[in-house]
């Protein structure tokens, strides 16, 4: 799960913090761990851009829709057909289309969390 080398402390550490090995994301184990595990701390990639990206983290009965963008671009569309209220970065809620898609705002830089 981890890169493992001979220095101290015995493996690689991500940005030289000791406390902090370097994941091997590689690892089927490592995979297995962050993405099915019950308290997988995975999220969901939704959309990746060149100037944005949008991910679902689900845990226990919480959804939330993080939208983060650094500069501005064209609308992301999602086929995601429920609605999304805000929960920070901007006062509006999104509701799907007739064909189920949420388009999320192409303003940036943001940071925008809504709840599902």
């Amino acid at each position: 799960m981890f890169w493992f080398d001979d220095g101290e402390p015995g493996y690689e550490t991500w940005m030289g913090v000791p406390s902090m090995p370097k994941p091997n994301w590689s690892s089927p184990q490592l995979q297995q761990r962050m993405t099915d595990a019950p308290d997988s701390v995975a999220a969901r990639w939704l959309h990746t851009g060149a100037d944005s990206l949008t991910f679902l983290r689900e845990l226990g009965g919480e959804r939330l829709l993080i939208h983060a963008v650094r500069s501005g671009h064209e609308p992301v569309r999602l086929l995601l057909p429920v609605s999304a209220e805000a929960l920070y970065g901007d006062a509006g809620a999104l509701r799907p289309d007739g064909t189920g898609h949420l388009e999320l705002p192409s303003d940036g830089p943001a940071f925008h969390v809504r709840t599902l």
